[in-house]
């Protein structure tokens, strides 16, 4: 009678100790194999490969029996440490002790081995208090938690650009490839217990009318920094909305009326844009050729002086579209729909926008978040369809045709996500 030990099925990373700031899980062998994280330019993936090269060196024949591979860092220490779920561990490991002296190693469940270049962790390790992780990684493709405060070189450019803040260090990334080759990027921070809402059900932006075929969405919520705030206006806002009197208005002006709280549909020369607040007390900054009239007026201490101020004779049209109003002033019509206001260049859009069946969220597609939340920002594009040659040909060079970036927020994280294909 044979008698087979029972494999663990504990996720790799509960094994970790407690004092972990850095870990790199590829949770299958596709993930250091066949995943693509060079596609994801923010992430240079040249050390996590030489770790796996470095793990390959020293298992040889071995290494075919890895199913699951996990990198990671210790507090104050910058040795390298791994955890490897693996056929054959007890017989690995006696291999290892026997044949690669210069590591550490200790047998910690059936099928799972501990390797590290510092002789004190697996002396110690039963001793460890284990990692109590804030958020459940995915099962496929590859997941990273690191502390913003002590973040790895490789994962530098990635922190600086990320702006979330919730009070916590700690940062989650999972990365995978689906079967028809999409790549999907998810980077969150886990919230404070005492800042979660009870409820992270919010209709803006996520319910916001729009209709198929878009070439391009996109929208930022109220907290865009400067960096974002200048690549969109400079390299999207003024190269595609070719009709918009941007010229009009000043940095302050776009950054109030077109960087916050909107959210922009593009199709061919058509646009549309979507937000919270009404147009109409917007939109006499943008009609051109507005006339003026002089508006006497009196200081508080009697002196006179005379301003110039929108010609308010100047009318909306109003329009009606089945039973659905609308209006029209110069080049732009609007319409309110529900809770939310609309402007457009073209009237057949604002018409198909009482119609559609399609919000916001239609256009995210395999790139939802998981449960209730709320976009903040969102870039949703076809590549061929950008009309800015140096960032289509940037694009199209990494072979990304379609591109779907998220932030967004719920009651427990907050955080991004990106899907390239």
């Amino acid at each position: 009678m044979v008698t087979w030990t029972k494999k663990s099925s504990q996720p790799l990373a509960l094994y970790l100790p407690a004092n972990t700031t850095f870990f790199y899980n590829w949770t299958d062998t596709s993930a250091y194999e066949n995943l693509e994280i060079n596609k994801i330019s923010v992430i240079n993936s040249q050390e996590p490969t030489a770790k796996i090269a470095e793990l390959k060196n020293m298992l040889q024949n071995g290494f075919l029996n890895v199913r699951e591979v996990i990198w990671f860092k210790l507090e104050n220490s910058e040795d390298d440490n791994f955890l490897l779920r693996l056929d054959k561990a007890e017989q690995t490991a006696k291999w290892l002790a026997d044949n690669r002296p210069e590591y550490n190693y200790l047998l910690v469940d059936d099928s799972v081995v501990l390797v590290s270049s510092d002789a004190w962790l697996p002396n110690n390790y039963s001793d460890q208090a284990k990692m109590d992780l804030a958020t459940n990684n995915l099962g496929m493709g590859v997941n990273i938690f690191w502390s913003k405060n002590e973040a790895p070189s490789f994962l530098a450019d990635l922190t600086k650009w990320l702006k979330i803040e919730t009070g916590l260090p700690n940062i989650y990334a999972n990365i995978y490839q689906q079967p028809d080759g999409q790549v999907n990027m998810h980077i969150w921070q886990p919230k404070l217990r005492q800042i979660i809402n009870a409820s992270s059900t919010v209709e803006w932006p996520n319910q916001a009318n729009f209709p198929l075929n878009a070439d391009l969405v996109f929208g930022f919520g109220d907290h865009a920094t400067e960096e974002w705030q200048n690549i969109v206006s400079q390299n999207i806002i003024q190269p595609l909305l070719t009709d918009l009197p941007y010229y009009r208005l000043s940095a302050t002006k776009m950054e109030e009326q077109v960087l916050k709280n909107n959210f922009i549909f593009l199709s061919g020369d058509k646009w549309l844009m979507a937000s919270a607040e009404d147009w109409q007390s917007r939109i006499k900054d943008w009609v051109p050729n507005l006339k003026l009239k002089e508006a006497r007026n009196r200081l508080p201490d009697g002196t006179v002086y005379t301003e110039f101020v929108s010609d308010d004779g100047l009318e909306l049209e109003s329009l009606k579209y089945q039973q659905y109003d609308y209006w029209h002033l110069g080049q732009f019509y609007g319409a309110q729909i529900g809770p939310y206001y609309y402007l457009s260049n073209n009237e057949s859009l604002i018409q198909a926008t009482f119609v559609t069946k399609y919000n916001i969220q239609s256009y995210l597609g395999l790139c939802q978040i998981a449960g209730d939340y709320k976009i903040i920002d969102l870039v949703q594009v076809n590549s061929a369809k950008i009309k800015n040659e140096v960032i289509k040909k940037a694009l199209l060079d990494q072979d990304i045709n379609n591109l779907t970036v998220l932030s967004y927020e719920n009651n427990l994280q907050i955080g991004f996500k990106a899907c390239l294909r």
